[in-house]
């Protein structure tokens, strides 16, 4: 693996001289040799102006989906489709998005009905840049006539059509649910995440030509105990066929600390809302401003987005009711608004101007290096144990979850599902003051399901239920976060575990820290891998010797392997030259750090040697966090 050198915090300081005064330093450009700054983005959110009292939307909030199904039924109907109001309005967007002619989902066929015109922003101020280089919205050879907006700074001629599309629609505007929960589900699943690599950096302050590039990370975000990314870990770029999947730069320079790019065209991995993208912004530019302890950035990213990328998002968007907006009257409006890159053929334009406010924290950017031999690709490094327990198939509205307690059933967004041992075969007993904190997982009108295990129950009141194996399926009131457990073991009820999860060797213990809890040996000290490609070849004698490639080979002790210790899980025995075995976790050899002295300790991991990483409880590897 190749590792660019990059700063961390202590690089900036001279020995001897307090964190107070990083920002007065500046590192003089004729000692300093090229370096990079490295970050990962934590935050994405469309940059959009609210006012207190939505003086932007004059005729409103945008009109979704469910208020048109709702309008178009009669009275009876609707009692019977919404079970007189009681199902909730994102348990029914299946049935208001199928408000077609002929039943079809009017999101992925827009075309197959009217709505009335979209609510869009009819205020005069925005975030973002002047894309188009004028100030009265003229047409250009780039760019389609347009109204212009005015910065909150009094900056004029800012173009910014998706924030005038989507100001006016409640799951875009602060806070709002499309845009938070996209934004925590990149987080808890580590899809889409976007790397930014500052290249040739002399002076961190001020600095005239920097490169700047643009990658996906192949790992998750490590994740610290306040569930929150923990600066300075170590990320790889994600590879195909030996080059970078991603890799789009652009000239800049960094003046007091504010890294300013120029524009050009960057594709940029895009996911949320169950929906993955590879957009390529036009004429993107990006501004950073880089905190002074450079653990963290703040930045806007600026420029004209693909409207049928767009939409190809907001069509494949579940629950896409509680975003409140139509999806046929969006698609006329986008096109409508549409301000870039006009077709050949048409003239109507196929992009929209567009600005995305960003969060980022420090990082350390490995690149792969492809000519190193014998390493295992990024994609099987991991190995995957299994129990050759199948897990089932699964109707829509379901998945499963990878935890430290075992595979588990959830539903669409991820909350644990519980069974009970009272119901009997194909019957709640959950009435009354059970169903306060046991909710039923209901099943739509129109669902069947022709999957072994998988049956739906009348509850003859118009409620219908699914249930697996039989038995009623159940939400508990208590869980809040995804992989929630608060319900298993309470009365008579327990999480359904479809996989049971891969067992540890008995000398391991579990151990808490402020990291969250992690693995440890018989008397609680961290266990601790190093993550370098060799290591991960544990069948095989270490001719360099692990211990003499460490930085500080003699504080760590590994972790032997008795004669008659087999594998187990992901656990695995290296078998060292001098006939000592040694315990492997995941193909990296296992050891102890002698700095640690008390239980939860992670001394080891918080030292200047980034490649040291712990074993969490829940099976993922923590990444480094060098100081």
């Amino acid at each position: 693996m190749e590792r660019r050198t990059q700063w961390p915090l202590s690089s900036y300081i001279a020995a001897g001289v307090g964190l107070a005064l990083v920002s007065l330093i500046s590192i003089p450009t004729h000692a300093a040799e090229n370096k990079t700054l490295g970050f990962v983005v934590r935050d994405w959110f469309t940059a959009v102006y609210n006012t207190k009292f939505m003086d932007e939307c004059p005729a409103g909030l945008a009109t979704s989906n469910d208020e048109l199904w709702w309008r178009s039924l009669a009275k009876d109907e609707r009692a019977r489709l919404t079970n007189n109001g009681r199902i909730s309005k994102l348990q029914r967007y299946p049935i208001a998005m199928r408000r077609g002619p002929d039943g079809e989902n009017v999101c992925l066929n827009p075309t197959v009905v009217t709505d009335p015109p979209m609510q869009v922003v009819e205020g005069m101020y925005s975030y973002g840049a002047n894309l188009d280089r004028n100030i009265d919205g003229r047409a250009t050879l780039k760019t389609c006539s347009h109204e212009n907006f005015t910065h909150p700074d009094s900056t004029p001629g800012i173009d910014n059509q998706m924030y005038r599309l989507v100001g006016c629609v409640p799951g875009w505007r602060r806070g709002g649910l499309t845009e938070n929960i996209a934004n925590e589900r990149r987080l808890q699943n580590g899809m889409g995440i976007i790397l930014i690599e500052i290249m040739g950096v002399e002076d961190a302050y001020n600095d005239d030509d920097v490169t700047v590039a643009f990658y996906r990370s192949a790992d998750p975000f490590a994740i610290g105990g306040d569930g929150q990314p923990l600066p300075h870990s170590s990320y790889t770029i994600d590879m195909a066929d030996a080059t970078p999947r991603y890799g789009d730069s652009l000239k800049g320079r960094i003046t007091d600390g504010v890294l300013t790019t120029d524009r050009g065209d960057v594709s940029l991995p895009f996911y949320a809302n169950y929906t993955f993208m590879h957009p390529v912004i036009k004429d993107m530019g990006l501004r950073l401003e880089i905190a002074a302890d450079r653990t963290s950035a703040t930045g806007l990213i600026t420029g004209y987005y693909n409207v049928d990328a767009f939409l190809h998002y907001i069509g494949g968007m579940q629950g896409h009711t509680s975003s409140g907006a139509s999806c046929p009257a969006m698609v006329t409006a986008a096109h409508e608004l549409a301000d870039g890159y006009p077709d050949p053929v048409t003239g109507q334009c196929t992009h929209l101007s567009s600005a995305f406010e960003i969060g980022a924290i420090a990082a350390f950017i490995v690149h792969p290096d492809v000519r190193a031999s014998g390493e295992i690709p990024q994609t099987t490094r991991q190995i995957l144990w299994s129990d050759k327990v199948k897990l089932p198939s699964l109707p829509p509205g379901f998945k499963t979850l990878r935890t430290e307690h075992g595979t588990l059933l959830t539903d669409s967004q991820s909350m644990t599902l519980y069974i009970s041992t009272t119901d009997p075969p194909g019957v709640s007993a959950c009435t009354d003051d059970c169903l306060s904190s046991w909710l039923p997982v209901t099943a739509w009108l129109q669902a069947r399901s022709a999957l072994d295990e998988w049956s739906i129950i009348d509850r003859g009141n118009g409620s219908r239920l699914w249930a697996y194996s039989g038995r009623p399926l159940y939400r508990y009131a208590g869980d809040v976060w995804p992989e929630d457990l608060s319900g298993d073991g309470l009365e008579t009820f327990s999480a359904v575990v479809l996989k049971p999860p891969p067992p540890n060797p008995s000398w391991v213990t579990i151990q808490y820290s402020d990291a969250g809890p992690l693995l440890a040996n018989a008397n609680g000290m961290t266990l601790y891998v190093y993550d370098l490609p060799e290591n991960r070849a544990f069948n095989t004698p270490f001719d360099r010797g692990t211990s003499r490639d460490m930085a500080t080979p003699h504080m760590w002790t590994p972790v032997y392997a008795h004669d008659d210790a087999a594998p187990v899980g992901h656990w695995t025995i290296a078998f060292l030259d001098d006939d000592l075995r040694q315990w492997a976790y995941k193909h990296m050899k296992v050891f102890i750090y002698k700095a640690d002295t008390e239980p939860g300790e992670l001394n080891g991991q918080r030292g200047t040697d980034r490649y040291w990483r712990t074993i969490m409880r829940n099976g993922k590897n923590m990444a480094g966090a060098g100081r």
